[in-house]
């Protein structure tokens, strides 16, 4: 995975609180130098993370309602909020304005992502 990247998983994970898998990004069946040359990174899109993110943070949250154990106010965000989280941490490790990071925004192609 490329430094860019695990930048704005470890920034996501600092601005929302809870723990990032690569694996939810569906680009960890290389995780060596395949994986910058892999088709499905070069075509990993903003929108594709903010959805894995939206999935996680979903699936978290249920677990903990289902435990009855209180968690973060980060987790209670709106999509839009959360669109607006995730857009402003690709833009900032891309060097961007945030407007200039859009979902059909291409990771490596377009934010030149490494």
């Amino acid at each position: 995975m490329g430094v860019d990247f695990l930048d704005l998983l470890f920034k996501l994970e600092w601005r929302l609180r809870f723990k990032l898998r690569i694996e939810d990004f569906g680009v960890a069946e290389g995780m060596g130098e395949e994986i910058l040359r892999s088709r499905k990174r070069l075509t990993l899109t903003a929108g594709d993370i903010f959805e894995a993110v939206v999935w996680r943070l979903e699936r978290m949250t249920s677990e903990a309602t289902k435990r009855d154990i209180p968690y973060p106010d980060e987790w209670k965000r709106s999509r839009e909020q959360i669109w607006e989280v995730v857009q402003f941490e690709i833009a900032k490790v891309a060097k961007v304005q945030p407007q200039n990071v859009t979902p059909e925004s291409r990771i490596v192609e377009d934010l030149g992502f490494t």
